[in-house]
């Protein structure tokens, strides 16, 4: 990372990068649409096979300027940004922008909620 970019980085972290800081199990939370149909959001962490698929819990990890999105095959490493005015979370993942409401549920517990409704449940991770 070049000094000026860390430099904006670090001046920018602020109370609700100090709180998102530190490492995360995420799940998704599925959105049935009616008694065959589901949606979840395009971060979701899932697998098809056999006509069936498996949604799998996985990692968010925040650093004062980055967002690691750690699935059971890829790691991902992301910026972020966070709009205080509007409480909104967004990065681009898989060459699509995803942008979160982010409701503070206390310090060990976050939900982020799509545009769509599709929930991500963050649970801090303690190690």
């Amino acid at each position: 990372m070049k000094p000026l970019t860390l430099f904006f980085c670090l001046i920018s972290f602020n109370a609700f990068n100090q709180t998102l800081y530190g490492d995360w199990t995420a799940s998704c939370k599925d959105q049935r649409l009616d008694s065959s149909t589901m949606t979840f959001c395009n971060v979701c962490d899932y697998y098809l096979h056999d006509n069936m698929m498996d949604m799998h819990s996985f990692e968010m990890q925040f650093s004062p300027c980055n967002l690691w999105i750690i699935h059971k095959e890829k790691t991902y490493n992301l910026n972020f940004k966070f709009d205080d005015a509007s409480s909104t979370l967004s990065f681009d993942f898989k060459k699509r922008n995803e942008t979160f409401t982010v409701k503070f549920d206390g310090s060990d517990h976050i939900i982020l909620i799509d545009d769509y409704n599709n929930i991500i449940d963050l649970n801090r991770r303690l190690n």
